[in-house]
């Protein structure tokens, strides 16, 4: 009956334990669950933000490697490390600018040598001269004078070329 029933709940407080361990049990595994699952949570957005940061930086070496210094949104968290690429990529920059230069000033000597070279005419090497020197500085006109002394007029500029828009 219900009373011998309640007596044996009273007399044995083990009873109470057992009944009630499911509830307890199922409770605590629950808040676990949770912590579990929040730090699970946690660690993900801490991977995905690892892994960002790491395509980023392996798309700054492939871009630096490549000779792409241009300024492309890199995001770091780590503000040192953002810090140190950009100081790595100023000399590389300057670097390529003066490589630049000099292939630019070499092949420039190169092309009016073989000018000087080839052509014995002055008429014709000047208008030479000229032309390709208004090419490949990319300027719009130019033109060639040269200083000629005379008894009766003094001293004369003439020019010899001249070249505009192609």
């Amino acid at each position: 009956s219900y009373a011998s029933l309640e007596q044996i709940y009273f007399d044995g407080p083990l009873h109470w334990i057992i009944l009630s361990a499911p509830l307890v049990l199922g409770s605590v595994f629950a808040y676990f669950e949770k912590v579990v699952r929040k730090r699970e949570q946690t660690l993900q957005h801490q991977k995905a933000a690892v892994n960002n940061e790491m395509n980023q930086l392996q798309s700054f070496i492939e871009d630096v490697a490549r000779g792409d210094f241009s300024d492309k949104p890199y995001e770091f968290e780590n503000k040192e490390l953002a810090a140190l690429l950009v100081s790595i990529k100023s000399p590389l920059i300057a670097q390529q600018e003066e490589e630049k230069r000099a292939r630019w000033i070499a092949e420039g000597h190169a092309k009016f040598g073989e000018l000087f070279r080839q052509t014995n005419d002055l008429d014709a090497l000047a208008f030479d001269v000229v032309k390709n020197l208004i090419q490949y500085t990319g300027l719009n006109q130019g033109a060639v004078y040269i200083h000629e002394r005379h008894e009766q007029n003094g001293d004369l500029l003439i020019q010899r070329a001249c070249y505009a828009y192609n």
